[in-house]
C-alpha cells in the first residue's frame, strides 16, 4: 500500500497502532512519528519534553485511552497525547 524511509539511527522497535488510524513509529533520539495508517502520510511526532536524549524512541510505543507513551534510555517514561495537541 505504501512505503516510507525512516530517518538513520532509528531502532527496531515494533511501531504501534493507535486509535484514529495512526501508527506510531519511534524513531531515535527524536521520539515517535504518528503517521496515517492507510497513506503513510507524517501527521505530527511527538517528542519528549525538555532535553532530547539518545534512544528517545527507541522502545515500543504504547497506547491507552487518547494518550500514547514511549520510554527512552530504559530509564524515562513520557506521554504524548493522539490527538496532536499539546499540553
Amino acid at each position: 500500500m505504501w512505503r516510507r524511509e525512516l530517518p538513520k539511527g532509528v531502532g527496531f522497535a515494533a511501531p504501534a497502532v493507535a486509535p484514529g488510524n495512526r501508527l506510531l513509529v519511534p524513531v531515535g533520539k527524536n521520539g515517535v512519528a504518528v503517521l496515517n495508517a492507510t497513506t503513510g502520510s507524517p501527521l505530527w511526532t511527538a517528542k519528549p519534553r525538555g532535553r532530547t536524549v539518545e534512544g528517545a524512541g527507541e522502545s515500543r510505543p504504547m497506547t491507552l485511552g487518547g494518550a500514547g507513551y514511549a520510554v527512552s534510555l530504559g530509564t524515562d517514561i513520557y506521554a504524548f497525547r493522539l490527538d496532536g495537541k499539546t499540553g
